[in-house]
């Protein structure tokens, strides 16, 4: 029989702002039999606030790979979900996600969308080509999976060390779990993504090194990692043109300051954690 009961993994880090509605809308869409949050040492109050909401509050400051990493082993179900603390699940989440489960999946990825409408209707655009009446989309091993509202098989993840990562920790549990001879599905059930951080190099370049940080840890060849950080870094200035045609000229600086962040992410690599 189907495992139903689904322990959440929501890693945390001064999260305030949006931690009371992404912990609210877990709790009616998805039902868990428990909410796992994990913080990463935050000072605006969002350990309080979890703790008002019913979950368990753990604190893991290492790495975000290690916080992930505590959380699915303060976990009992055979099944988890992770889900960002600026995520809103949508209605009917549970059962659509449980629908694409079966013996030969390790994992179900929902897909987060922003809720700036002109990011969210190219997004939708382009995923309708993509899916172009599959029913899901079967990621690659060199393919990127995301971690944001994701259902994954516990059991795959307890042998995994991802404790000296900061960034693209999500790419090495995808993996990890497609090693294993399962299948990472992405499917078309929709999540609303709260991200309004302003754009920021240093934050740019620091996630662009997590890329640079893959190759130097040996989890990516350097041409795969190459490859990714190049196509990556290529969506910021078909953004610029975006913004350019419909004069968006805070979508042009947003996307000009994440293109920088990203040339000079090489000189960020030896901040991140190595093994």
């Amino acid at each position: 029989m189907m495992p139903m009961d689904i322990n959440v993994v929501m890693p945390t880090l001064n999260s305030s702002r949006t931690l009371a509605e992404a912990v609210t809308k877990v709790k009616t869409h998805l039902k868990p039999k428990r909410i796992v949050v994990v913080d990463g040492g935050s000072k605006d109050g969002t350990q309080r606030i979890a703790k008002d909401l019913g979950c368990e509050v753990l604190v893991d400051a290492s790495s975000l790979g290690s916080a992930r990493m505590t959380g699915i082993k303060a976990c009992d179900s055979e099944l988890i979900c992770f889900v960002d603390d600026d995520i809103y699940l949508s209605q009917g989440f549970r059962e659509k996600m449980l629908g694409y489960l079966d013996d030969r999946t390790g994992a179900v990825q929902g897909i987060a969308l922003l809720l700036e409408s002109h990011a969210r209707s190219r997004s939708l655009e382009y995923l309708k080509r993509r899916f172009a009446g599959r029913e899901y989309l079967e990621l690659k091993r060199n393919e990127r999976g995301y971690t944001n509202a994701t259902l994954v098989r516990r059991p795959l993840l307890v042998d995994l060390d991802i404790s000296d990562m900061d960034a693209y920790e999500d790419l090495v549990i995808a993996r990890h779990v497609i090693d294993k001879g399962f299948l990472w599905k992405v499917v078309p059930v929709y999540v609303d993504h709260d991200h309004r951080a302003r754009a920021n190099l240093f934050r740019s370049a620091w996630n662009y090194a997590g890329v640079w940080n893959l190759g130097r840890t040996g989890r990516l060849s350097m041409g795969e990692t190459v490859t990714m950080f190049a196509k990556f870094a290529y969506s910021h200035p078909v953004e610029m043109v975006h913004a350019l045609r419909r004069s968006d000229m805070e979508a042009l600086k947003m996307h000009t300051k994440l293109l920088l962040g990203a040339l000079v992410s090489p000189f960020f690599v030896r901040r991140h954690r190595r093994s």
